[in-house]
Protein backbone atom coordinates (compact mmCIF):
# COMPACT_ATOMS: atom_id res chain seq x y z
CA UNK A 1 0.00 0.00 0.00
CA UNK A 2 1.21 3.21 -1.04
CA UNK A 3 1.61 5.80 1.98
CA UNK A 4 -0.21 8.75 0.51
CA UNK A 5 -3.06 6.24 0.27
CA UNK A 6 -3.20 4.92 3.63
CA UNK A 7 -5.54 5.93 6.15
CA UNK A 8 -2.91 4.72 8.87
CA UNK A 9 -0.29 6.94 7.72
CA UNK A 10 0.43 9.63 9.93
CA UNK A 11 -1.10 13.19 9.49
CA UNK A 12 1.02 16.46 7.90
CA UNK A 13 1.61 18.78 10.74
CA UNK A 14 1.25 22.22 10.78
CA UNK A 15 4.90 22.93 10.09
CA UNK A 16 4.54 20.41 6.83
CA UNK A 17 6.40 18.17 8.62
CA UNK A 18 4.81 14.26 8.66
CA UNK A 19 6.12 11.74 11.14
CA UNK A 20 7.62 8.56 10.01
CA UNK A 21 4.77 5.60 10.22
CA UNK A 22 5.69 2.77 12.66
CA UNK A 23 5.05 -0.07 10.27
CA UNK A 24 7.68 1.47 7.70
CA UNK A 25 11.31 0.58 9.14
CA UNK A 26 10.17 -3.27 9.55
CA UNK A 27 7.46 -3.55 6.28
CA UNK A 28 8.65 -0.23 4.28
CA UNK A 29 9.85 -0.47 0.31
CA UNK A 30 9.90 2.08 -2.15
CA UNK A 31 7.90 1.04 -5.41
CA UNK A 32 8.46 1.03 -9.10
CA UNK A 33 7.14 4.63 -9.69
CA UNK A 34 8.97 5.95 -7.07
CA UNK A 35 6.54 6.47 -3.86
CA UNK A 36 7.34 4.96 -0.59
CA UNK A 37 5.19 2.61 0.89
CA UNK A 38 4.33 -0.35 2.79
CA UNK A 39 4.35 -4.21 1.87
CA UNK A 40 1.10 -4.47 4.27
CA UNK A 41 -2.48 -4.56 3.01
CA UNK A 42 -5.27 -2.31 4.50
CA UNK A 43 -6.95 -5.43 6.13
CA UNK A 44 -3.52 -6.20 8.04
CA UNK A 45 -3.14 -2.86 9.00
CA UNK A 46 -6.58 -2.18 9.92
CA UNK A 47 -6.77 -5.94 12.10
CA UNK A 48 -3.34 -4.71 13.90
CA UNK A 49 -4.79 -1.53 14.95
CA UNK A 50 -8.02 -3.44 16.26
CA UNK A 51 -5.78 -5.42 18.57
CA UNK A 52 -3.87 -2.42 19.55
CA UNK A 53 -6.68 -0.61 20.48
CA UNK A 54 -8.28 -3.75 21.84
CA UNK A 55 -5.38 -4.63 24.29
CA UNK A 56 -5.26 -0.48 25.56
CA UNK A 57 -8.88 -1.20 26.53
CA UNK A 58 -8.03 -4.42 28.59
CA UNK A 59 -5.32 -2.44 30.36
CA UNK A 60 -7.50 0.64 31.44
CA UNK A 61 -10.11 -1.95 32.48
CA UNK A 62 -7.49 -3.79 34.24
CA UNK A 63 -6.09 -0.81 36.19
CA UNK A 64 -9.04 0.74 36.42
CA UNK A 65 -10.64 -2.49 38.61
CA UNK A 66 -7.69 -2.63 40.30
CA UNK A 67 -8.06 0.83 42.00
CA UNK A 68 -11.52 0.76 42.19
CA UNK A 69 -11.38 -2.67 44.15
CA UNK A 70 -8.04 -1.57 46.22
CA UNK A 71 -10.62 2.02 47.32
CA UNK A 72 -13.72 -0.68 47.95
CA UNK A 73 -11.69 -2.69 50.03
CA UNK A 74 -12.56 -6.01 47.73
CA UNK A 75 -10.09 -8.62 47.12
CA UNK A 76 -9.29 -9.11 43.34
CA UNK A 77 -7.61 -12.77 44.22
CA UNK A 78 -11.29 -13.83 46.13
CA UNK A 79 -13.11 -12.66 43.58
CA UNK A 80 -11.32 -14.19 40.78
CA UNK A 81 -11.31 -17.35 42.76
CA UNK A 82 -14.91 -16.78 43.00
CA UNK A 83 -15.03 -16.45 38.71
CA UNK A 84 -13.52 -20.02 38.87
CA UNK A 85 -15.87 -21.46 40.71
CA UNK A 86 -18.77 -19.67 38.92
CA UNK A 87 -17.48 -21.68 35.95
CA UNK A 88 -16.29 -24.86 37.91
CA UNK A 89 -12.98 -25.10 37.71
CA UNK A 90 -12.53 -25.79 41.06
CA UNK A 91 -13.97 -29.29 40.36
CA UNK A 92 -12.60 -30.16 36.67
CA UNK A 93 -8.78 -30.10 35.69
CA UNK A 94 -8.05 -27.77 32.42
CA UNK A 95 -6.37 -29.79 29.60
CA UNK A 96 -3.93 -29.03 27.09
CA UNK A 97 -4.02 -28.90 23.32
CA UNK A 98 -1.16 -27.47 21.32
CA UNK A 99 1.07 -26.16 24.01
CA UNK A 100 -1.84 -24.13 25.13
CA UNK A 101 -4.35 -25.09 28.33
CA UNK A 102 -8.29 -24.99 27.93
CA UNK A 103 -10.84 -24.81 30.17
CA UNK A 104 -14.42 -26.72 28.97
CA UNK A 105 -16.94 -25.15 31.61
CA UNK A 106 -19.97 -26.93 32.49
CA UNK A 107 -21.79 -23.97 34.36
CA UNK A 108 -22.15 -20.69 34.87
CA UNK A 109 -24.15 -19.03 37.80
CA UNK A 110 -23.14 -17.93 41.31
CA UNK A 111 -25.71 -18.12 44.22
CA UNK A 112 -24.84 -15.97 46.95
CA UNK A 113 -23.53 -12.27 48.43
CA UNK A 114 -20.31 -11.33 46.74
CA UNK A 115 -18.98 -7.86 46.56
CA UNK A 116 -16.44 -8.34 43.67
CA UNK A 117 -19.42 -9.68 41.10
CA UNK A 118 -22.04 -7.07 42.45
CA UNK A 119 -19.08 -4.16 40.84
CA UNK A 120 -18.91 -7.08 37.91
CA UNK A 121 -22.51 -6.82 37.33
CA UNK A 122 -22.85 -2.68 37.06
CA UNK A 123 -19.41 -3.16 34.74
CA UNK A 124 -21.23 -5.55 32.33
CA UNK A 125 -18.57 -8.20 32.79
CA UNK A 126 -21.45 -10.55 35.12
CA UNK A 127 -25.54 -10.33 34.91
CA UNK A 128 -27.52 -10.45 37.92
CA UNK A 129 -31.00 -11.50 38.71
CA UNK A 130 -32.31 -11.48 41.92
CA UNK A 131 -36.07 -12.25 43.54
CA UNK A 132 -37.46 -10.78 46.02
CA UNK A 133 -36.58 -11.74 49.52
CA UNK A 134 -33.72 -14.11 48.29
CA UNK A 135 -29.95 -13.97 47.16
CA UNK A 136 -29.09 -12.70 43.74
CA UNK A 137 -28.17 -15.22 40.87
CA UNK A 138 -24.75 -14.35 38.93
CA UNK A 139 -23.77 -15.21 35.59
CA UNK A 140 -20.67 -14.25 33.71
CA UNK A 141 -20.78 -12.58 30.28
CA UNK A 142 -19.24 -13.27 27.54
CA UNK A 143 -16.96 -10.02 28.40
CA UNK A 144 -16.64 -11.09 31.63
CA UNK A 145 -14.96 -14.68 30.43
CA UNK A 146 -12.47 -13.00 28.74
CA UNK A 147 -11.30 -10.57 31.40
CA UNK A 148 -11.15 -13.67 33.67
CA UNK A 149 -8.86 -15.74 30.34
CA UNK A 150 -6.43 -12.48 31.12
CA UNK A 151 -6.15 -13.21 34.36
CA UNK A 152 -5.80 -16.71 34.98
CA UNK A 153 -4.15 -17.42 31.43
CA UNK A 154 -6.68 -20.10 30.45
CA UNK A 155 -8.60 -20.53 27.76
CA UNK A 156 -12.28 -21.11 28.32
CA UNK A 157 -14.07 -22.40 25.81
CA UNK A 158 -17.78 -21.42 25.37
CA UNK A 159 -20.24 -22.33 28.08
CA UNK A 160 -22.65 -25.47 27.25
CA UNK A 161 -26.61 -24.21 27.51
Amino acid sequence: MKCEYCRFAPSVGAEGYQDECGYFEKYGTTWKDGREGCTLSYKQLEKWDDEYAESLGNMGLDMGMQMDFEHLGISLEKTIEHCKHMLGMDLRKTYRRHGREYYKPYRNYWYGNEPGLEWFSKMDLADKEQEEGKLPYYYLTEQGIRWLERHIGITIRPVED
